[in-house]
């Protein structure tokens, strides 16, 4: 065990156990790598500064691995830009270029059995998980979902929400197969 720091208020974390890495969201400053191997140094690196697309507040990160972009695989690492409620998607190895950047918008088209279902886009998220394996069918079966925490929910209005998306609707609009 051992004390790593960071300069302002860690947001959120993510290891990646196949480089020994450790990264931390910074809210004001941006996005740290530490080496997490057990004896490894406690000095971090920032490796994306907030700024540009990435917006103080840097809130939840989390880890995709083997997402295939333009035909390579390669980890990412999905950020949420809660200064300007938008997420964004890094190499998770150097020089972590900026693959692409979304923003989850409204659904007012959403009738299931009679029923409107429709829902509002996310904003002020603290939070997000990421998995790349298959959760259910149809488009869930196609590898990879993402959580992101809704911080004010307004169909129906209420504290917050949690949204879902499948992959495919992010590699559509980022055109990133």
């Amino acid at each position: 065990m051992r004390d790593i720091h960071t300069p302002s208020q860690v947001e959120g974390c993510v290891v990646d156990e196949a480089q020994h890495a450790l990264f931390i969201g910074e809210e004001d400053k941006g996005i740290w790598r530490f080496d997490a191997k057990p004896n490894a140094s406690t000095e971090g690196k920032l490796i994306i500064k907030a700024g540009g697309d990435l917006v103080a507040d840097v809130e939840g990160i989390s880890l995709y691995q083997g997402a295939n972009i333009h035909g390579k695989k390669q980890e990412l690492l999905v950020v949420s830009s809660q200064g300007n409620n938008s997420y964004l998607l890094y190499q998770a190895e150097a020089p972590y270029a900026q693959v692409g950047r979304f923003r989850i918008g409204l659904n007012l088209n959403g009738m299931e059995n009679g029923r409107e279902t429709s829902i509002d886009g996310s904003a002020e998220t603290d939070g997000l998980a990421v998995t790349h394996l298959p959760v259910g069918n149809g488009v869930w079966q196609q590898r990879m979902m993402l959580v992101v925490q809704n911080g004010h929910n307004h169909l129906p209005d209420a504290n917050q929400a949690f949204k879902w998306l499948p992959w495919s609707s992010v590699v559509k609009q980022l055109d990133i197969h």
